[in-house]
């Protein structure tokens, strides 16, 4: 009898990602920004994340959303699970937070469960754990197209109806802002597919070096905004604490939703380990620029603290990345913060 499949044990090697983000960190609170540098920092993360768009439209073979999309139970559940399920999840939690956060924190969570998906991130991992990558590749890429449109509605609403006092603004300004850095990029990727469509794919470590080079240079230059704007005096211990717990609850919820739920609907087994990384993980590419784009620039550091402190992609990495240096290290660090 055949034995049942399951995910491949955590390795121990150390994460490059993870350590990344962590030195970013680290280099965000004690390097001191002008605001000329931060200037600096925000064209150069604009020019950043297009190119990494641009990179993401080049290399997905408009073939291959087109057989994606028929598998439409696994694109279907990632999409509700993204857009759906994980805003229901902060109308619950939103109530509970409020005496144990800010409410501006409560509304960076908030503004967290209502981002897309990763792409980089969640088709690398759907691959290590030998699952349907296409279905991953197309179901990832998606999320952060509708993403565009519907993240800045969900956190209209979802934002504003929470007591917090942020008021984030869908303006054409604001959509215009999206479709420059994240939306034009990805298409002029997909038209000029036939003349560099095969070498991006061939080459598919440049991706994987943009993405990461994306993430470390936002992860940077947000932790320095907020150092220069003195937002981590205002968040104490209990509150960073809160909010690694509460990240860590969210994250228990939808592993088991997402993995427990597709086995309820037959999907095969590729199909539900990509359901189970797009499904659980959130867009740091995508979320900063969309936040800059609705949300006041008074507040905008508070209200990506949760993202800055790395909210759901760091807590995953504990989980997946059986490191412990790294674990280490991230407790440390938010040590510091809470002591700043």
């Amino acid at each position: 009898m055949a034995q049942p499949r399951t995910l491949p044990p955590a390795t121990l090697s150390l994460d490059p990602l993870s350590v990344g983000v962590l030195l970013m960190m680290a280099l965000g609170l004690i390097i001191p920004t002008t605001p000329e540098v931060r200037a600096v920092l925000d064209e150069a993360q604009d020019w950043a994340i297009m190119l990494l768009f641009l990179l993401y439209g080049a290399r997905l073979p408009t073939t291959e959303v087109i057989d994606g999309l028929k598998n439409w139970k696994l694109q279907g559940a990632i999409f509700l699970t993204t857009f759906a399920f994980f805003p229901l999840l902060s109308l619950g939690i939103a109530p509970l937070l409020q005496p144990l956060l800010t409410p501006l924190l409560v509304a960076g969570l908030v503004y967290v469960c209502v981002l897309p998906s990763t792409i980089q991130s969640s088709v690398a991992l759907t691959g290590a754990a030998k699952g349907n990558i296409a279905g991953a590749i197309c179901a990832a890429t998606l999320s952060n197209v509708g993403g565009m449109f519907i993240t800045p509605f969900l956190a209209a609403f979802l934002v504003s109806s929470d007591g917090s006092g942020a008021t984030p603004g869908v303006t054409l300004d604001g959509f215009l802002d999206i479709f420059r850095i994240l939306l034009a990029p990805f298409i002029v990727g997909q038209l000029a597919r036939p003349w560099v469509g095969a070498y991006v794919q061939s080459k598919a470590h440049i991706t994987k070096h943009v993405d990461r080079s994306v993430i470390w240079l936002n992860v940077f230059a947000a932790v320095a905004q907020a150092t220069a704007d003195g937002v981590w005096a205002s968040v104490d211990a209990r509150q960073l604490i809160t909010m690694c717990v509460v990240c860590a609850v969210l994250l228990a919820i939808v592993l088991a939703f997402t993995w427990f739920s597709g086995k309820l609907f037959n999907m095969p087994y590729g199909d539900r380990v990509a359901y189970l990384m797009c499904g659980s993980k959130k867009s740091m590419s995508s979320g900063l620029p969309i936040a800059a784009a609705i949300f006041p620039p008074t507040i905008l550091g508070i209200i990506c603290v949760p993202l800055i402190v790395g909210l759901l992609q760091a807590v995953w990495t504990w989980f997946t990345s059986g490191n412990m240096i790294t674990r280490i290290g991230v407790l440390m660090l938010f040590c510091g913060l809470a002591f700043l």
